[in-house]
C-alpha cells in the first residue's frame, strides 16, 4: 500500500496517533520492509536455467536478515552515539550534512546488496527515527520531501499508456475492482486480528486498498527479469496507477 498517501491522509485527519492509525502505519511499514525479500526473490522466479535450490532460498533469507539486522544495529549506533555528537555541535548545516551522508551511505549499501535505493532511503529514515534530532530533521527536510514526492508521482504518470485501457476496457476494469476488493478485505482481516472492531477495520481496510509506490519497483524488476510479459506489465501498471488515483 502507499505509505506516502495513507500517512499523509492520517496526519491531515489527525488520526496518525489513534489505535486505527498506529496499526495502519505498522502494516504500511511492514509492507515496505517486505520489499527486501520480494526484490531478492524475483531472480529466482525466472524460467531460465535450473529451478532454484534450497541453498538459493537460504541465501535469500540470509541476505534479508542481514539487511534488517544491519538497519537495527545502525539505528542503535546513530541514536546512542552519532546523534549526541551532532546535537552537541549546535549547527543546522551539520544536521543537514549528517542526514544526507547517512542517506547516501545507506542507499549505496542497499544497491550493493542488489536492492533498490528506495529501500535504503526507508532504512535511513528508520535509523533517524525516535531520537532527539528526528523532529528537526523532519522539519528541515519537509520542503525536499514534498518536492520529490511530486516528481515521483509525475514520473509514474508518464509510465501510463491510456491506449491499454481502451484496448482492454472490461478486463482492466474487472482487474482494478478485483484488486480493490482483495486488498480491502485482506487489510480489514489483518486489522481485525490486531484488535480493531470490524467497522474500524473495514474503513481502514479501504484506506489500504491501493497498490503502493514500491509495487512499481517490483513490477519493473519483474518485467526486466522476464518473469512476465511486457503486455502483463502494462496491465498491472494501469491497475496499480488506477488504485492510486482513486485513493
Amino acid at each position: 500500500s502507499s505509505t506516502i498517501l495513507v500517512f499523509k491522509a492520517l496526519l491531515e485527519w489527525g488520526r496518525a496517533e489513534t489505535p486505527t492509525g498506529r496499526r495502519a502505519i505498522g502494516i504500511l511499514l511492514f509492507q515496505d520492509i517486505a520489499l527486501v525479500p520480494l526484490m531478492l526473490l524475483i531472480p529466482l522466479l525466472t524460467h531460465s536455467g535450473e529451478p532454484p535450490s534450497a541453498a538459493a532460498f537460504l541465501t535469500l533469507g540470509g541476505t534479508s536478515l542481514v539487511f534488517v539486522a544491519a538497519v537495527l544495529a545502525a539505528r542503535w549506533l546513530v541514536s546512542r552515539l552519532l546523534v549526541q555528537v551532532v546535537a552537541g555541535l549546535r549547527s543546522v548545516e551539520l544536521v543537514v550534512l549528517f542526514t544526507l551522508c547517512l542517506l547516501g551511505g545507506v542507499c549505496w549499501g542497499a544497491h550493493w546488496l542488489g536492492l533498490p535505493p528506495a529501500i535504503g532511503a526507508l532504512a535511513a529514515g528508520m535509523m533517524l527515527s525516535g531520537n532527539r534530532l528526528s523532529k528537526q530533521v523532519d522539519s528541515i527536510m519537509l520542503p525536499f520531501r514534498e518536492t520529490f514526492v511530486a516528481v515521483f508521482f509525475v514520473t509514474l504518470g508518464t509510465l501510463l499508456d491510456p491506449n491499454v485501457f481502451y484496448q482492454e476496457t472490461l478486463l482492466l476494469s474487472v482487474g482494478l475492482l478485483g484488486m480493490l476488493i482483495l486488498k480491502s478485505a485482506a487489510a480489514a482481516v489483518a486489522l481485525r486480528l490486531v484488535g480493531l472492531a470490524w467497522p474500524a477495520a473495514g474503513g481502514m481496510g479501504l484506506g489500504l486498498a491501493q497498490l503502493g509506490e514500491f509495487s512499481f519497483l517490483v513490477l519493473a524488476e519483474g518485467a526486466q527479469q522476464g518473469v512476465f510479459a511486457a503486455s502483463d506489465y502494462h496491465r498491472l501498471l494501469f491497475i496499480a496507477l488506477g488504485t492510486l488515483i482513486l485513493t
